[in-house]
């Protein structure tokens, strides 16, 4: 009897044991992350000082290569080490602009891997490090990691919002074709310590097409498409993705509430409100946004 006491004790203090490793294993992992993104912001810094706005990322461009400059060959700076993949950049496709102006928290920078993906790290311009819970995605009501596309199909996030990809302006759910839809992805979803919930979402430029949101009051959430960034607090509206004259354009619709546009090249971001018979519509197209 005091064998198997012995054994079963020396179990527990085992599996405890090897609790307490693990733990202290994914605490180091989540320093040493937000030591890296500290660090890339500080060469974002310096970046902006030169050419005063932060870094655009054209399709397949990494931060890495566009801060080289000022961090050299850093050793295992772009790297998370809860990163399993050999990819030399593990945050750039979660590098999520909000605005191209060297300012204040004009980007974010995340990192969703900690912890099985339920947390994540966001860094933003100002240099403010959150490390918060990251609530579940679901795509057609089946949990996905942030980063993961699609091109079809309906998200849901865990604080009610919504976004649905849809054909054209039918607002129909697709059929999962991928034809003149666009590509959609989630770069950053997070509780924020006042229990709010904070959103970004990429639209990419590969597929072009219309995808509708509706965003619960209260909850902030950004649309980042190739030629503009859209940030909404609770609203209904839709976001058409398309190439005129050669150029990215970005159309969005307005069923309720309030869109502010911002396009990425220059000029500053428009409001847009639901006044009968005005601002059915603002366009972003590498240039000041305009109302249609």
């Amino acid at each position: 009897m005091e064998t198997l006491v012995a054994s079963i004790v020396g179990t527990l203090l085992f599996t405890l044991g090897c609790v307490g490793w693990n733990q202290a294993v994914q605490s180091t992992r989540i320093t040493q992350c937000a030591a890296n993104l500290r660090h890339i912001h500080q060469a974002m810094l310096v970046y902006a000082t030169e050419f005063q706005a932060f870094p655009i990322l054209q399709e397949n461009q990494t931060l890495r290569e566009s801060l080289k400059p000022w961090v050299g060959n850093a050793a295992g700076l772009f790297h998370c080490p809860q990163d399993r993949s050999s990819a030399p950049d593990s945050y750039s496709y979660f590098y999520a602009p909000r605005s191209y102006e060297a300012e204040s928290d004009s980007y974010v920078l995340g990192c969703p891997r900690h912890q099985k993906y339920s947390r994540g790290i966001a860094v933003f311009a100002g240099n403010h490090t959150e490390v918060s819970r990251a609530p579940a995605i679901l795509h057609n009501g089946q949990p996905v990691l942030p980063g993961k596309e699609f091109d079809y199909g309906t998200f849901h996030f865990a604080d009610g919002s919504e976004v649905i990809i849809s054909n054209g302006s039918s607002g129909n759910p697709s059929n999962g074709n991928g034809q003149d839809l666009p590509t959609i992805s989630t770069l950053i979803s997070y509780r924020k310590a006042d229990g709010t919930h904070h959103t970004i979402v990429k639209m990419k430029d590969d597929h072009h097409g219309t995808a509708n949101f509706s965003i619960v009051p209260g909850n902030q959430f950004e649309v980042v498409t190739p030629s503009g960034i859209i940030t909404v607090r609770g609203t209904q509206f839709s976001v058409t993705t398309l190439q005129q004259g050669g150029k990215p354009t970005t159309r969005v619709q307005l069923t309720s509430g309030i869109v502010d546009l911002e396009p990425v090249s220059k000029g500053r971001p428009i409001r847009l409100t639901p006044v009968p018979g005005r601002n059915k519509g603002i366009v972003a197209q590498g240039d000041a946004p305009q109302y249609e």
